[in-house]
């Protein structure tokens, strides 16, 4: 990993800081994996990782065993504690890494909590400097869905994961599967919803639905077929079928074509208003001239469509060289104040 997104960079901060920090994101949004590489990139690193939702009491905190003398117990070390408190005695930086955490009931949870803040249980202790670091689903999206009691929450440095489009795309970018730089193509095209978008719809969440994680699986898939015919086993029917419909036009350029000046606003109606969205999906302050300049180019196109679009950045709090689109646009015959009353509808 060459660069790092702004949640990345914090969840290293915390890292850094030996601070226990809980990745919370959807499924499939590479929570897992980011860790994995972090531990990886950063070099001698022992990452322990513990499947919160498969452990009961007596993998956590050991199993009671009776003395020599029978008069009392104490508790086994579990073998991931003594594996990491080996790492330690061998100069390597620990990390214990707690994944799905609220598929875990509350008579596992429990057990955690002096695991989680003191590194410790009743027989056994683990360094000081381990860093502990957690990943879940929303309860919702969970197997089982535990929402984290306050004692456990608190516990925690809450980091919202998302789906770091610019990252995905990067990555597949340098795989060795077509289907995936194709993908990432589309991704970058579409705009990011197309990475991830998780049914509202509780029985919609129970079959296929895009994210990186089957997107990824989608591709593996094609590129052993040789075609897409089977993609919407890993990612549904809406999301194949889109990509199927780009990748035989495939006249949709990316949004850094598009402010880059390397290509046009395609003039297809669906194209442009899909290319439109993108951009105003992806302004920030530093691409904000840049989509303003495409945007007022579009306006011979569709003058709708692209105040439609100039609203949203506005509403986004990119007012900066905002006025002279606004003129263009009202040249054209938009009126912006009945524009703004029905997207209020």
């Amino acid at each position: 990993m060459t660069t790092q997104s702004a949640q990345t960079s914090l969840l290293m901060a915390c890292i850094d800081s030996n601070t226990p920090v809980l990745l919370m994101g959807a499924p499939g949004t590479a929570k897992t994996a980011t860790i994995e590489a972090l531990a990886a990139e950063r070099g001698n690193v022992h990452l322990e990782v513990v499947i919160a939702s498969a452990q009961d009491p007596t993998t956590i905190l050991g199993i009671p065993m009776p003395s020599a003398d029978r008069k009392y117990t104490e508790g086994t070390i579990p073998g991931w504690a003594r594996r990491i408190n080996e790492a330690h005695a061998a100069g390597k930086e620990t990390w214990l890494f707690m994944d799905e955490l609220t598929s875990v009931p509350p008579i596992v949870a429990g057990p955690m909590l002096g695991v989680i803040q003191s590194r410790r249980s009743d027989s056994w202790t683990l360094p000081g400097s381990c860093r502990i670091i957690a990943a879940a689903n929303p309860p919702d999206l969970a197997v089982g869905g535990y929402a984290l009691q306050p004692a456990m929450a608190n516990r925690w440095t809450h980091l919202k994961w998302d789906a770091d489009a610019d990252a995905w795309t990067a990555w597949a970018d340098a795989q060795d599967s077509p289907t995936l730089r194709d993908i990432a193509e589309f991704v970058r095209a579409m705009g990011p919803e197309w990475l991830l978008n998780v049914p509202t719809d509780k029985h919609q969440r129970s079959g296929a639905w895009p994210s990186p994680r089957s997107w990824t699986n989608g591709a593996r898939l094609a590129d052993t077929l040789g075609n897409t015919s089977a993609l919407a086993l890993a990612v549904g029917e809406t999301a194949a079928r889109t990509f199927d419909v780009w990748l035989s036009k495939r006249d949709i350029p990316s949004v850094d074509e598009l402010r880059a000046g390397a290509k046009e606003l395609p003039t297809r109606p669906d194209a442009f208003r899909t290319s439109v969205t993108a951009l105003a999906d992806t302004v920030t302050d530093a691409n904000l001239d840049s989509t303003l300049a495409v945007l007022r180019a579009g306006i011979v196109t569709d003058a709708g469509l692209v105040a439609d679009a100039v609203l949203r950045i506005a509403r986004m709090g990119h007012a900066r060289g905002l006025q002279p689109v606004v003129a263009d646009l009202k040249a054209a015959g938009i009126d912006f104040g009945k524009l703004a009353a029905n997207a209020a509808e």
